[in-house]
């Protein structure tokens, strides 16, 4: 304690407290990053091979491929791969505890095989696609299901056995995750759906993604709770949803809506401004507020050399300051 009494953190104290607040945001942004890859990854795909195809004028055939590891041979090939590398780097690196460190790093090192090794095409595939696809095909059941066990080590994690909201969310990804893989391997023996616009297997990879990709995302808001950080991304946020609506009043504050007044037999159309003061006394239903008080009226202009006419080129009309108005030439 200091002379005047306040309390001096020591340096390493401070140094220590400030990397275990940077750890705990790094923590936060990989558990975002792979929440939005997976929550985004299924729609990404049809949505670019639809955007492909219209600006190729193409028939859209291959909008939905026959599974998710399908769209290697379709427009968002680069999509695919580049979010499934992103996503295996992001788990490789993640760091919790032993046991989802190394669940983490196989569903990495997965997510990775699944982006290097394609899958073979619907038709035409030679052998050595086929026996590529063949490693495809383990690395992406390994993915699956290392992303489930995952979710459920993570529900018995011991950092949050006492907080239901976090761990809730863990359990019910890696359950449906296990749900979903049963019925995709159903669909498949039997042939169900194979006709369909979207088959049951993409449905099936669809709804795992989105399970694993909410849970994670989940999780890093409630990190974000704990660490402090999430009132200052939903101010953030705030403001970005405010500003269009600001910048509207700011644009449509002091400006004039043009209107076409009346025609009458030998008067053509004329525009004319309303001043922003009969606005608003025309909102508010009352004649005995804005110019209308004071006795002005807006009948039909003639066009003629008494006609004022503003800077911009329309007709005003008589309830102008004559300051701000001039006198056409022609007549």
């Amino acid at each position: 304690m200091s002379t005047d009494g306040t309390v001096t953190v020591p340096l390493r104290d401070r140094v220590a407290t400030a990397q275990r607040d940077q750890d705990a945001r790094t923590v936060m942004r990989l558990r975002l990053g792979v929440g939005i890859i997976g929550v985004l990854l299924p729609l990404a795909l049809p949505l670019g091979n639809a955007i492909a195809a219209l600006l190729d004028g193409r028939t859209g055939d291959d909008v939905w491929p026959g599974s998710m590891s399908g769209a290697y041979h379709t427009s968002t090939r680069d999509v695919f791969v580049g979010s499934l590398c992103a996503l295996g780097t992001f788990l490789i690196i993640y760091r919790f505890n032993r046991m989802n460190d190394v669940m983490g790093t196989v569903a990495g090192c997965c997510a990775l095989g699944v982006a290097l090794f394609p899958t073979a095409p619907g038709s035409g595939a030679d052998s050595g696609q086929l026996t590529v696809s063949v490693f495809h095909l383990v690395f992406a059941v390994g993915l699956l299901t290392s992303m489930a066990g995952f979710c459920l080590l993570m529900y018995w994690a011991p950092g949050i056995k006492d907080r239901s909201y976090v761990r809730r969310p863990y359990l019910v990804a890696g359950v449906l995750i296990l749900v979903f893989m049963a019925l995709a391997g159903a669909a498949a023996a039997t042939g169900v759906g194979e006709d369909w616009p979207v088959t049951p297997l993409y449905l099936c990879e669809w709804l795992s993604v989105w399970s694993f990709g909410f849970a994670w995302t989940g999780a890093a808001l409630s990190l974000a709770e704990d660490i402090g950080r999430l009132s200052r991304t939903r101010a953030v946020i705030g403001a970005v949803l405010r500003w269009p609506r600001s910048l509207g009043g700011l644009l449509g504050r002091g400006t004039s809506r043009l209107k076409v007044g009346r025609s009458e037999p030998g008067r053509p159309y004329v525009w004319r401004a309303s001043p922003p003061g009969v606005r608003a006394a025309r909102r508010r239903g009352d004649p005995s507020e804005g110019p209308w008080a004071r006795g002005q009226t807006r009948a039909p202009v003639r066009k003629r050399s008494s006609v004022a006419v503003s800077s911009a080129g329309f007709s005003t009309g008589s309830s102008w300051p004559a300051s701000r108005m001039r006198t056409s030439a022609s007549g």
